[in-house]
């Protein structure tokens, strides 16, 4: 079977290095490979992580133009409604600005996706304003 395999790689125990770095490292510091890139492993989707991963937990996906068709994303909102959805985009958009990825703060918006179906004028300014 798969799992009785010998592996294909081979590995280097590092205990004797961390050991020894560790008596000389500071609070905060830390040890990372050539192509370590801050920005990606902070902006990266944790899967099945409720908070991060999207589609954690769905056993069946809808295609955004099902949801438009079946009016489960408003078309012509309320003025209060626009208000609320405006509201949460700000605070989407300020975790944004604290350096979260797009895919997991301001698109997220469906509205985003197909702004040229949303009837309700100052929401689509809004988005427009927001996406330049």
């Amino acid at each position: 079977s798969w799992h009785s395999r010998e592996p294909r790689y081979d590995w280097e125990s590092i205990d004797g290095f961390l050991d020894e770095v560790a008596t000389v490292m500071d609070v905060g510091e830390m040890i990372h490979g050539p192509d370590f890139n801050l920005a990606e492993v902070m902006s990266a989707v944790e899967i099945m992580d409720p908070k991060m991963d999207g589609g954690y937990g769905l056993t069946e996906a809808k295609q955004l133009d099902e949801l438009w068709d079946a009016g489960e994303v408003l078309r012509n909102p309320t003025d209060r409604e626009a208000l609320e959805i405006m509201d949460h985009l700000m605070a989407t958009e300020y975790t944004w600005f604290s350096g979260f990825a797009l895919p997991q703060t301001l698109y997220r918006c469906l509205y985003v996706h197909r702004l040229s179906l949303l009837q309700h004028d100052a929401l689509a300014a809004y988005l427009r304003a927001l996406m330049k």
